[in-house]
């Protein structure tokens, strides 16, 4: 899969009170650059509902919010780093709620390079080294540029 993180897609130092801020923030980043559709922030609430994403890893504690959106256009994923962490439900306890640091809002189109996609993040998220980088990185070209050569090693 050829993908490469872009800097309009990142964000950092995000404040929000809630999942749900963080989610309706990036969703509209991404249909602002029309890669979904203008309710994307609602497809994706519903199914962190009955799918939660939190994911506590060596690095950081993350979320990988995403949702079917027959509009989706590209292969695309919006990143925010939070100032201070939000609870998301976990994914492998519902009842347990996570302290979520970085989120990647994934807008994929395809089954298959959906599941590519998030093997490439749980390859990511095993390597504590870069997630100690991506949260010290305040600028989004220096982030997508760690993220895409940290790609281009797993591609060679």
């Amino acid at each position: 899969m050829n993908y490469k993180f872009i800097p309009e897609l990142v964000e950092t130092n995000i404040s929000a009170k809630n999942k749900e801020e963080v989610i309706r923030f990036l969703a509209k980043k991404l249909a602002d650059r029309k890669c979904v559709s203008s309710h994307y922030s609602e497809l994706v609430l519903q199914r962190e509902k009955e799918y939660p994403t939190g994911l506590i890893t060596k690095g950081a504690v993350i979320a990988i919010p995403h949702a079917f959106d027959p509009k989706t256009k590209g292969n695309n994923i919006a990143i925010g780093i939070l100032k201070t962490p939000v609870g998301f439900k976990h994914m492998e306890d519902i009842d347990e709620t996570v302290p979520v640091k970085i989120v990647f809002m994934l807008a994929i189109n395809g089954s298959h390079e959906h599941m590519e996609m998030l093997k490439i993040l749980m390859q990511l998220v095993r390597d504590e080294e870069l997630f100690k980088k991506l949260q010290s990185i305040s600028s989004k070209n220096e982030i997508c540029k760690l993220l895409n050569e940290y790609i281009e090693t797993l591609e060679s």
